[in-house]
């Protein structure tokens, strides 16, 4: 929730939250209250995935019927034992939750779910406990699927002689053997709000140990005023930030994409619009180009082909020695600056010149060739199925990013 705050600071609003978060400063505008109450904002949330198919994913929601007809035959002839083992499993889970040091293994386990939940479904860490913590009654069907899957992969631990009596890891193959045969739709990632609102804290010398007194969800006093009303949400924060009376969110925008195309923002501090920060090079050209971004919608394509388009970003990068000696950084732009392209451009261009470019825009990630060496280097679990056929050859926008592993080409360029 920390990080989360902060990133919104960071990202939306230009501006440093690292001091406020454990103390009031001399010199920063932003008390140590007005960080909790941002932080309220996302005290109560939780990450989630929802389903979102794509245009050529279509086939597969028509045949959701057909996959759940299947699953629930396989599970028919122990779905009794299965439902009784499944509920002690989940009983001692949320016991675990609540008593976390009258037994250290189940505790372990409820904190292991979060952790393997997130890697091994690439859902959020918190959604898994959050689904077990839910009324049997209130899960929908994919929520039910999903937690009856992860318990047949590790609920052995409940009764593992039931377990092999049931041959429950039999069924666990099969089953996942037919979601390959059926697989689910892409997903998009998204917050909901926890069913019990957690009250937020002010914390003492920014540790959460030590918590100091409550705060409601608030913004910085600095920037304009929520509208009055009911206790503000996510929701009102994100018309907060889009509003027009909002002086840093289409500036700050509208920098970090110049920054990409002139190597430096108007503002080089992009990332910090405070006091502390630089100060913009060009500021009403900054101020037309924010309100130009908010004009048109927010619309970024737009922008994009605005700044491409224009006469500054077309022009020669060939050195002048006489411009340089009295503006060496370009902050007036008398020229274009030199840059060096990323990775996935570098890819992108190679394939395009030798005609193997895939120019299909859309759907899930590929895994472009690359030395299995490399995908064994953070953990052997890994592996690395290669992309055939157009997909072998999609933008890089589109290959496939494990942490513990980045793609070899990324890491050399």
């Amino acid at each position: 929730v920390i990080d989360r705050t902060k990133l919104v600071g960071t990202i939306w609003l230009g501006l440093t939250l690292d001091c406020c978060r454990c103390h009031n400063h001399k010199y920063d505008p932003i008390s140590q209250k007005e960080f909790y109450q941002l932080y309220a904002f996302f005290n109560s949330a939780y990450e989630v995935n929802i389903d979102a198919p794509l245009k050529e994913e279509q086939q597969r929601l028509n045949q959701q019927a057909a996959y759940q007809k299947k699953r629930q035959a396989l599970i028919a002839p122990v779905r009794d034992s299965l439902e009784k083992l499944q509920r002690e499993w989940e009983t001692k889970m949320l016991y675990a939750a609540e008593h976390p040091a009258e037994d250290h293994h189940w505790a372990r386990a409820w904190e292991v779910m979060g952790l393997v939940w997130g890697v091994g479904t690439g859902e959020g860490q918190q959604e898994g406990l959050e689904i077990l913590k839910l009324d049997p009654n209130q899960r929908n069907q994919r929520q039910q699927d999903d937690l009856l899957d992860y318990f047949l992969a590790r609920g052995h631990i409940v009764n593992g002689a039931k377990f092999k009596e049931l041959k429950l890891g039999e069924l666990a193959q099969n089953l996942a053997a037919l979601k390959q045969e059926f697989p689910p739709v892409s997903r998009a990632p998204a917050m909901r709000e926890m069913p019990a609102p957690t009250q937020a804290f002010v914390h003492l010398r920014g540790s959460f140990q030590s918590p100091g007194v409550t705060v409601e969800p608030g913004t910085p006093g600095i920037m304009p005023a929520l509208p009055s009303g009911n206790k503000p949400n996510r929701l009102d924060l994100a018309r907060w930030l889009v509003s027009a009376e909002h002086p840093l969110t289409a500036r700050v925008t509208v920098n970090r994409i110049w920054q990409e195309y002139f190597g430096q923002g108007i503002v080089i501090s992009s990332d910090d619009f405070g006091t502390q920060g630089d100060h913009p090079s060009q500021p009403q050209l900054l101020d037309w180009l924010a309100d130009y971004f908010r004009s048109n919608g927010w619309n970024v394509k737009d922008l994009h082909r605005l700044i491409v388009t224009s006469a500054t970003y077309r022009q020669s990068s060939k050195f002048r020695p006489d411009i340089h000696r009295t503006d060496p950084a370009n902050r007036l732009l008398s020229h274009q600056n030199s840059l060096r392209l990323s990775a996935e451009t570098v890819r992108d261009q190679a394939l395009a010149v030798s005609g193997l470019l895939t120019r299909k825009q859309g759907g899930p990630c590929v895994r472009p060739p690359q030395p299995e060496s490399v995908v064994m280097e953070a953990f052997g679990s890994n592996t690395w199925d290669v992309s055939t056929g157009e997909d072998r050859y999609r933008r890089g926008l589109y290959t496939l990013i494990l942490r513990t592993s980045p793609y070899a080409q990324s890491v050399i360029f």
